[in-house]
């Protein structure tokens, strides 16, 4: 637990806890960064996912979305949708 100026607790907006970020928040936070015209989501299967949207009348014609097993391979995808390999 993270403490701020005052050295009480750090405290959400609704005056919650915050939780410490879990790795799969962290590479989330790391995926949406990089990539902020695309919505990122991991399945409770474990699969991760990337949407973008909406679409420009130049992007019509590319993927709008792709999917992988792992997050380095989401954003190998998103990349290559991104040159116009996909």
């Amino acid at each position: 637990m993270g403490t701020g100026m005052s050295g009480r607790a750090d405290q959400s907006p609704t005056g919650g806890i915050k939780a410490a970020a879990s790795p799969l928040d962290r590479t989330k936070a790391r995926l949406k960064a990089e990539f902020p015209g695309w919505s990122i989501i991991h399945s409770d299967r474990g699969r991760w996912w990337a949407m973008r949207g909406p679409l420009d009348r130049e992007d019509l014609s590319r993927e709008a979305s792709v999917d992988a097993d792992t997050a380095e391979e989401l954003a190998e995808r998103i990349r290559a949708v991104s040159r116009g390999a996909l």
